[in-house]
């Protein structure tokens, strides 16, 4: 049975001919019927539009070839993977990125030039203090989040693999 990710926008009978090759018109009418009963979201009269996610039953007795690059183990695998390597990389990306700020803010108040900006303003030193504590717990807590989310994501990139192993 496979499952489709619509790429383009079309309609059910150009997906039902692009997943299964050589339909007699009675199997193109029981696979149209079949698809429209396992899946309540979509009506004959709209067209697909792309992301959406078909389910396309076979057929008893004559089963017609399906095209396996077709299947939910070919394009919709490689999609799912290629956007999680996007996310993790936007999120080691904001991460890296909040980390230097606060590396560049902590070398900022530790630098001459601001201390003596600051001399004799009352209580400077203690807020001064207050942040450069604040900065290096925030620096413990994203390099924790850095390895948090390369572990989390390591495991959903495994989880998939396994998955779409065990529909193929």
């Amino acid at each position: 049975m496979p499952i489709i990710a619509v790429r383009n926008t079309q309609t059910l009978d150009q997906l039902i001919g692009k997943t299964y090759t050589n339909l007699s018109a009675a199997q193109l009418k029981a696979v149209r019927a079949a698809t429209l009963a396992a899946n309540p979201h979509l009506n004959e009269a709209t067209p697909l539009q792309p992301g959406v996610v078909v389910v396309v039953p076979t057929l008893q007795g004559d089963t017609p070839s399906v095209r396996a690059s077709d299947s939910i183990t070919g394009d919709v695998a490689k999609t799912l993977r290629t956007a999680l390597g996007s996310y993790r990389e936007e999120l080691a990306q904001r991460i890296d990125g909040r980390r230097d700020a606060v590396t560049e803010t902590t070398k900022t108040l530790k630098s001459a030039r601001f201390r003596k900006a600051v001399d004799g303003v009352s209580s400077a030193a203690e807020l001064i203090e207050a942040v450069t504590g604040a900065s290096k717990s925030e620096q413990s807590e994203l390099a924790e989040a850095r390895e948090f989310v390369r572990k989390d994501l390591d495991a959903v990139d495994k989880d998939l693999e396994t998955l779409f192993g065990r529909l193929s």
